[in-house]
């Protein structure tokens, strides 16, 4: 997806048959069981839009357009443009942030996000391990 401005509307970044479009910009990963489910919301390393961080509520507008499925059907992560992992508390047009934190895991690592997801009823599907996997990849080494 790619916000070009914080009052634009947020784009699908891909072509027509699916493949990524050249632009870099955020990636959502979700896995749902039913109605319940968590998503995490991707910066990339060189997103030319609005970040992850100021468009929280945009970017999970539009995923919850294309899923059709409702904003507090799902648990909300971010990735952010340091390689961080946070939880997003998503509250009408405001956005509260929080350092992933999870026992026995270093702080906002993907082996705490893992963790938690593992815990939610949707779990984390293995495909979902090794996309976010190679998005961390993007992110220099902190």
């Amino acid at each position: 997806m790619l916000q070009a401005r914080i009052h634009a509307p947020v784009r699908y970044n891909v072509r027509v048959d699916g493949a990524p479009a050249a632009a870099p910009g955020v990636t959502a990963v979700a896995a749902r069981t039913g109605d319940l489910g968590w998503c995490l919301i991707c910066d990339h390393p060189r997103n030319a839009g609005v970040s992850v961080t100021n468009g929280a509520q945009h970017y999970a507008a539009a995923v919850c357009h294309s899923l059709g499925c409702d904003i507090t059907d799902l648990a909300w992560y971010e990735l952010d443009s340091m390689g961080k992992f946070d939880e997003l508390q998503l509250m009408g047009s405001s956005v509260g942030y929080a350092p992933l934190v999870q026992d026995g895991y270093k702080p906002r690592s993907l082996e705490a996000f893992i963790a938690r997801t593992r815990q939610l009823p949707s779990g984390m599907p293995v495909e979902a391990v090794e996309v976010i996997q190679a998005l961390v990849e993007l992110f220099p080494a902190s």
